[in-house]
């Protein structure tokens, strides 16, 4: 790797972001900043739509073709950018300051775009970092061509959504309430859920009490009882988990076997990522489950998709929408 040379972005194009982007971006400038840095601050820049100045900081440090993380997984996002053509509506997203990065900050933890007259709900639930895996400005200029309405709700407990939103009543039992209500003030449309990484577990759980038509997990846990044998991240053997709600340290196979696949549920895990593929395949041979295993060995599966031009085909399927290019309008 060369010396990083790269010239840093005008002030002026960063100034409104978040802190924790700011500080990212920033880090991938300093003299002598390693490939990690350097990834992550070119996701941060792709994902705020500077999407030529997230390639040139690859490109002049002479970092994009290592096969380090951040960087697979910056260069995905640009990629995706490109060719999906959502780089100038990603733009306008950020200069209008709607998008969920710039809301999801400080006392906002949840967040709902309606559009009139969907008849699709979907909510998301992000992994640690308010990310599904790429960010979530990059997935809602994505999804808001959809014929849906979507929420994103924001772990601010780290508590992998288990304790609830405050925003949504404070607790777990409130936010599944609130939910419910939401549901019904939008018309009962069909519920869809996707969760991710550390939104993957309570994912799953919320969508089985709220009757969800479909969930999607990437990269998910789904046995957090203390006697399971099954191995875990470090994230999921946290004292406070077990202090603060142990009510769901569980292991949810009794839950979805007895829901008897009324629910559809399809994770996928990188294929030599030992720890998610275990965890995934735990539900494997349930009525409605499908596991599938994606080549690769990093716990980042949505950018193995991206790399394999199949994660926005993988939501449609999900979302039981056609698949291909879909120009339709943002939600109302």
């Amino acid at each position: 790797m060369s010396a990083n040379t790269a010239t840093p972005p005008p002030l002026e194009s960063i100034r409104d972001l978040p802190a924790k982007s700011q500080a990212l971006i920033s880090a991938g400038y300093e003299p002598g900043a390693g490939p990690e840095a350097i990834g992550n601050a070119a996701e941060q820049l792709a994902s705020w739509g500077l999407i030529e100045e997230a390639s040139a900081l690859l490109t002049r440090t002479g970092v994009a073709d290592l096969q380090v993380s951040p960087i697979f997984r910056a260069r995905r996002v640009i990629g995706f950018l490109k060719n999906s053509k959502l780089v100038g509506e990603l733009s306008a997203l950020v200069s209008s300051g709607v998008t969920p990065n710039q809301i999801l900050q400080g006392r906002h933890d949840s967040l709902v775009y309606e559009r009139r007259g969907a008849t699709k709900l979907l909510i998301v639930l992000p992994g640690a970092g308010d990310n599904f895996f790429i960010s979530l400005n990059v997935l809602w200029a994505y999804l808001r061509r959809l014929p849906l309405s979507t929420v994103f709700l924001r772990d601010s407990e780290d508590l992998l959504f288990l304790n609830g939103v405050k925003s949504l009543g404070g607790s777990y039992d409130a936010t599944i309430g609130r939910l419910r209500r939401l549901r019904e003030e939008l018309g009962q449309p069909e519920l869809y859920v996707m969760g991710s990484s550390a939104g993957g577990f309570g994912g799953l759980v919320y969508a089985l009490n709220l009757g969800a038509r479909a969930f999607l997990g990437l990269s998910i846990h789904t046995d957090l009882s203390p006697e399971s044998p099954l191995l875990r991240m470090k994230y999921y053997i946290r004292r406070e988990l077990f202090e603060r709600v142990p009510r769901f340290m569980i292991d949810t196979y009794p839950l979805v076997a007895a829901q008897k696949g009324a629910m559809r549920i399809k994770l996928f895990h990188a294929e030599a990522q030992n720890v998610d593929r275990l965890q995934a395949m735990h539900l494997a041979g349930l009525p409605n489950v499908d596991v599938e295993a994606v080549p690769g060995k990093i716990h980042d599966v949505a950018s193995l998709l991206l790399a394999q031009g199949r994660f926005m085909p993988v939501l449609q399927r999900f979302l039981e929408l056609p698949e291909g290019p879909n120009d339709r309008g943002p939600a109302d």
